[in-house]
């Protein structure tokens, strides 16, 4: 079976073909890179997961059949669950714990794998990807993915970032060069991201990822009016637990570039105190990292 494929697509052809399970495999602590690669969209229906992941890890990845089927695995896994998924029956399923910290709801009626065997190394570890350690590794390809896709339609974009720590909320930076970028900017995120409900945009001086600068900028380039839009109804993720209908949601871009006068900004915008320093006094940060340890070593005296 590819990795790539969906797996409700050959449950499909499983059942035209007359048969009443498909052999199936979980794999539990794989390595970084082949972990990561399952998480992202990088491969395509029918294209093979593992081929993409030895590409980049320079090296194919070593798989061995499972112990009751002929479906390839990561030799080096640590712990793979064999079965068999019924393309007959469904079972209820869940609640369970999502993304978002809260118990998911209950499926009436989902596929469910009948376990053969469980191998395992001995003293298996495994990453628990909720626990915040995991963060690049399960984000940063859709990261890539992200930047790559909406940079086509987005092309003063400099960065995008969704933080996986605020489910919701997506930051991204332009280099604004006309009254309305960043609002038009906003929208696109608004139509395309369906995780996204608070899109915030920031100037490319603002770092995406750090929330002191993007707060500063919130707090001192964005005026709600007329820099805010709502839309009251769209597509929405259906594991959100404030959507009273699940797919479905409200959104609302915060534009928080420096606003041009044509945009209802003020004329004679101030500039910043640290791009001041920066542009008169420019040895001043060298002088300060130079001397850094030294400063609190003196401030630490008695």
């Amino acid at each position: 079976m590819e990795t790539g494929q969906n797996a409700w697509s050959f449950l499909q052809k499983y059942q035209e073909r007359g048969h009443d399970s498909m052999p199936a495999a979980v794999v539990i602590g794989a390595d970084p890179i082949t972990f990561a690669v399952g998480t992202s969209k990088m491969a395509r229906l029918g294209e093979d997961e593992l081929e993409i992941a030895g590409g980049l890890r320079g090296r194919p990845v070593e798989l061995v059949r499972c112990e009751t089927s002929g479906v390839r695995v990561p030799a080096l896994a640590e712990i793979v669950v064999e079965g068999e998924i019924s393309a007959r029956e469904t079972e209820e399923e869940g609640p369970y714990g999502e993304v978002y910290g809260y118990m998911g709801l209950k499926k009436p009626s989902n596929f469910f794998m009948d376990v053969k065997a469980i191998t395992y190394r001995d003293k298996p570890m495994m990453i628990n990807a909720f626990a915040g350690i995991t963060k690049l590794t399960m984000s940063l390809p859709q990261i890539v993915a992200n930047n790559l896709n909406y940079r086509d339609q987005i092309p003063n974009l400099e960065e995008y970032y969704r933080p996986i720590e605020t489910l919701g909320v997506a930051v991204l930076s332009i280099d604004k060069q006309h009254a309305g970028d960043g609002m038009a900017a906003g929208q696109i995120i608004a139509d395309k991201d369906l995780f996204a409900k608070l899109i915030i945009v920031v100037d490319k001086d603002v770092d995406v990822r750090n929330k002191t600068q993007i707060f500063q900028a919130i707090g001192t380039r964005w005026q709600p009016h007329p820099a805010s839009s709502l839309i009251e109804k769209t597509k929405g993720f259906p594991l959100d637990p404030s959507a009273p209908t699940r797919w479905e949601t409200s959104k609302m871009i915060v534009d928080a570039t420096r606003q041009l006068p044509a945009e209802g900004g003020p004329a004679n915008a101030p500039p910043i105190s640290r791009e001041l320093l920066e542009e008169l006094s420019p040895e001043t940060f060298e002088l300060v990292d130079k001397n850094w340890n030294e400063y609190w070593q003196r401030g630490s005296e008695p």
